[in-house]
């Protein structure tokens, strides 16, 4: 009887014990899975070889201490920066390399970034904004429409004659805020659609009374205020290698504006849509599935290179210089 019991004690135990010797929890999902819903998502469906990765990757898994760690290896492969896997409190991403020679530039850059903070003044007669990265729940992002558009009415005044929109450290996170706080300078519509890789339609991005939308539903519920349309007004958009993700976006929305000019340094070229896929407790997938196009259909794969190219000069403490 003890040796029944020693067995099956023994039992439990191989079987609470995954294939690469990592104990399990009821939090846990298996690498096996991730890859499959990666293959099935990934925005590179369609042009990747599959059978050949999984093969590879399996080589990888099989013998590392940590599977998960076969994601980056898997995310470079497919030359895909954006997606990433999160288990166990840590990240498992193919990031982009800082370029050389650009380092101090990089690390001021998000120095700003990690700020986080609204910026909104008045040069002479134009209005500049600065744009942070955003994030939170709604009622965190209600609340930072509304204290942005609040700084912005403070400066505008009948007598402003452009605008400055500063994205240089904006480094992604939610775009509807963002949108619901620039929509005095864009048209109603749709700003933007979301492509699959078979150049299905996804999602629609719009703006309508002061609010931004997805697919009809309201992202952000502030409506309008004292900023009236002004679709006439000359606008410089800034931009950096830090500009990623929705930071992007903002670009893409403004590109097909009248009297709009992009200046700056190309931007970092995470450009596709992603969705989070919670996989189970301790696992989620944030996947790169689409790319996203402009109101005109402009569909962009690659970083976003400004009309003028002005890579050096970053100073948030002087915008004077």
């Amino acid at each position: 009887m003890k040796a029944i019991v020693k067995y099956t004690f023994c039992l439990f135990v191989w079987l609470a014990v995954d294939t690469h010797g990592q104990a399990q929890t009821p939090g846990d999902v298996s690498i096996d899975t991730v890859f499959a819903r990666v293959r099935q998502h990934s925005v590179y469906r369609k042009t990747a070889d599959w059978d050949k990765l999984y093969k590879q990757f399996k080589s990888y898994t099989d013998t590392a201490k940590n599977p998960f760690q076969g994601f980056r290896w898997l995310f470079a492969q497919l030359n895909d920066h954006h997606s990433s896997v999160r288990h166990r409190g840590k990240r498992y991403q193919h990031s982009k390399s800082t370029p050389v020679g650009k380092e101090d530039i990089f690390r001021y850059l998000r120095k700003q970034e990690s700020y986080n903070s609204v910026r909104v003044g008045r040069f002479g007669d134009y209005g500049y904004i600065a744009i942070p990265s955003v994030g939170g729940d709604d009622s965190d992002t209600r609340q930072f429409v509304q204290a942005f558009r609040d700084s912005i009415c403070r400066v505008f005044k009948p007598d402003v004659k452009g605008w400055m929109v500063d994205v240089r450290a904006n480094g992604g996170g939610n775009l509807f805020p963002t949108m619901a706080v620039l929509e005095f300078l864009l048209p109603d519509g749709v700003f933007a659609t979301v492509r699959g890789a078979d150049n299905e339609l996804i999602s629609q991005w719009s703006l309508q009374n002061g609010d931004a939308y997805q697919n009809g539903k309201p992202e952000t519920t502030n409506g309008r205020n004292c900023l009236k349309k002004d679709l006439s007004a000359p606008v410089v958009l800034l931009t950096s290698p830090v500009t990623v993700s929705s930071g992007e976006i903002v670009v893409m929305a403004f590109r097909s504006r009248k009297n709009t000019v992009v200046i700056g340094d190309t931007t970092g070229g995470l450009v596709t849509s992603n969705d989070w896929m919670d996989l189970s407790e301790n696992t989620v997938l944030n996947i790169s599935n689409s790319y996203v196009a402009d109101r005109l259909g402009n569909l962009y794969k690659t970083a976003l290179v400004p009309d003028i190219v002005l890579a050096e000069g970053y100073n948030f403490e002087n915008l004077n210089q």
